[in-house]
C-alpha cells in the first residue's frame, strides 16, 4: 500500500525529518537498513508494524521467553 498522503508523514519538516534520521544512527541504523526500508516492501510493514505496536513490550513471543 503506496500513500503520499499530504496531511501524514509529508507535513514533517526538515528539521524533524532530520532529527528522527539523527536518532535511528545514533542507534544503529545505517543507509544500508534504510535503502531495504524503502526497496522492501514486506521488511517496511514489519518496521511500520513494530513502531504502531510499540515496540517489543506487544510481542507474545518475548513475552513468553
Amino acid at each position: 500500500m503506496k500513500s503520499t498522503n499530504p496531511s501524514g508523514l509529508w507535513t514533517a519538516g526538515y528539521g524533524e525529518v532530520g532529527a528522527t534520521l539523527k536518532s535511528l544512527e545514533d542507534n544503529g541504523v545505517t543507509i544500508e537498513h534504510l535503502a531495504r526500508l524503502r526497496s522492501d516492501e514486506t521488511y517496511a510493514k514489519r518496521v511500520a508494524e513494530f513502531m504502531l505496536r510499540g515496540g517489543i513490550e506487544g510481542s507474545i513471543h518475548h513475552k513468553l521467553a
